[in-house]
């Protein structure tokens, strides 16, 4: 009876061992869950932020896009302008040059002896 109440008592002995390291694994694991979870939550706030100035950057270049688009029609207005007035320009030197000669050739017509 003596040997089997030793066994018994060793048995709890080691069971308790046992136990006591399953307990420190799973405060350890406990501890680790924590920690994983609190840096879950910040990744998760970085992620939330990053998409928000992603959202801003996107809307800001957007903006700029449209600006350069405009940009882009205003300066092809002004060069179809400006060639539409340098065809005007020719047109009117051309016909100051028509109109210097037409007086010159009416004196001569008209000093020509008949």
């Amino acid at each position: 009876m003596e040997a089997q109440y030793d066994q018994c008592t060793e048995a709890i002995f080691d069971v308790s061992l046992k136990m006591e390291a399953k307990e420190k694994a799973f405060s350890t694991a406990e501890s680790d869950v924590g920690s994983l979870s609190r840096r879950l939550l910040l990744l998760e706030e970085e992620v939330e932020k990053s998409e928000e100035r992603l959202a801003r950057a996107i809307t800001s270049l957007c903006h700029e896009s449209r600006r350069a688009d405009t940009a882009v029609r205003k300066r092809q207005q002004l060069e179809n302008s400006n060639t539409a007035n340098e065809e005007q320009s020719d047109a009117l030197e051309s016909q100051l040059k028509e109109a210097r000669y037409v007086p010159t050739f009416v004196n001569t017509i008209q000093n020509f002896p008949m």
